[in-house]
């Protein structure tokens, strides 16, 4: 039988912003197109690049949508090829299946497994608190507030802060409306934690976690 063709792309955003420097001690920054992950909820697929600063390999990342929820089921975040084919995700998250039927309850159990496949952590989101469960290494703690006009999210090791992301809004080339949001991460642009981090806030956005007393709300 044909291989099935590869799921179809939502419109894509505009080009999107280069993070700017915000803190003394970041490793790496991260531009994510907020506005429209949440405005393309619904569609097969949605593709973006992900600017990052320092410059380094083209980040992509991939939303796969669950025609039976009209929601978003899947992320895969990838090194882009530029060559037009799509390529093997470094990282992946979606949906633990044993917990889908808990989703609109307030609960929510999340899988990201590495380039082979392997299970590498869990995010947990129940009763408004939400954690990131690492293989063998101590847990991150999420908080933050997705309503409003100053949207923020933060990652905790041991009580500190090593990651955070908050949404800023368009500059005058792009429509008023559009947000975005850069994340900091304290782990550099090379480092394997930096890219977990980043699938951590992706997760928080895509999946609609609450971590101010909401639980898993999408």
């Amino acid at each position: 039988a044909a291989a099935e063709p590869p799921p179809t792309a939502a419109a894509l955003p505009e080009a999107l912003p280069a993070p700017a420097p915000r803190l003394r001690h970041i490793g790496a920054s991260y531009v994510l197109p907020l506005t429209q992950i949440l405005r393309c909820e619904g569609a097969p697929s949605l593709s973006f690049e992900v600017p990052t600063l320092p410059a380094a390999w083209p980040l992509r990342a991939f939303l796969r949508g669950d025609a039976a929820t009209s929601a978003w089921a899947r992320i895969d975040l990838a090194v882009d090829d530029l060559a037009g084919r799509e390529p093997p995700p470094l990282l992946s998250c979606a949906l633990a299946s044993q917990q889908n039927a808990d989703r609109g309850a307030g609960h929510c159990r999340l899988v990201i497994r590495n380039s082979a496949d392997a299970e590498v952590a869990y995010i947990v989101a129940q009763d408004g608190r939400c954690a990131v469960q690492r293989h063998k290494q101590a847990s991150w703690d999420i908080e933050g507030h997705l309503e409003g006009a100053e949207r923020w999210v933060g990652v905790f090791l041991q009580g500190e802060r090593i990651a955070q992301a908050t949404s800023f809004a368009s500059d005058d080339a792009n429509p008023r409306d559009v947000e975005f949001m850069q994340v900091d991460t304290q782990a550099d642009i090379q480092s394997p934690e930096s890219a977990m981090l980043l699938v951590c806030f992706l997760a928080v956005l895509v999946f609609r976690l609450q971590a101010d007393g909401g639980g898993c709300v999408a």
